[in-house]
């Protein structure tokens, strides 16, 4: 084994051990390398403009109320859900 071996290398060439023993599957291996710095970021971006945005909505003129309160709630299963769904599900088909 190479020491200059990184941790991909390392995942899908024992991948099959691994799988076999239960430590991962492969769609754990593949799962882990699909999340590339520009989603990270993108991702990041969205949540940060999204807690502005409820920041923004719950210190308005209108307050701090339930109201407020479900709408920032309800936005963020709106943006959030599909989004965990589609990237950090672990039971993909």
């Amino acid at each position: 084994m190479q020491w200059d071996m990184n941790v991909r290398d390392f995942l899908i060439s024992n991948a099959k051990l691994l799988k076999k023993i239960g430590i991962i599957s492969k769609k754990n291996v593949n799962f882990a390398f699909q999340m590339k710095p520009t989603r990270i970021a993108g991702l990041a971006i969205l949540a940060l403009v999204w807690v502005w945005l409820c920041v923004g909505l719950l210190t308005s003129a209108d307050g701090f109320n339930l109201k407020n309160i479900l709408i920032a709630a309800m936005s963020g299963i709106i943006i959030f859900v599909p989004l965990y769904k589609k990237y950090f599900r672990s039971d993909k088909n």
